[in-house]
């Protein structure tokens, strides 16, 4: 099993990702976020995300369809 810990941060237009954990199923990042900005449309067809706000507001988009999943700091 590949496990990879506390790894470089990737720079992204959107901020930085910091991945933290890395396994087959689940991966943990650091995402720091810029205002108003936001990382691409994408999905995992094996691996899980779970979300941990620090500061700030986080919504999350399921699909264009639904409404946006709102996060506070500690949710």
């Amino acid at each position: 099993m590949k496990l990879a810990m506390i790894m470089k941060p990737i720079h992204k237009v959107w901020g930085t990702t910091t991945p933290l954990v890395v396994t087959p199923l689940f991966e943990m990042h650091r995402l720091d976020i810029k205002p108003w900005h936001r990382c691409s449309y994408h999905e995992h067809k094996f691996k899980h995300n779970a979300f941990f706000v620090i500061s700030g507001v986080l919504f999350i988009d399921m699909s264009p369809h639904t409404p946006s999943h709102r996060l506070a700091v500690g949710n």
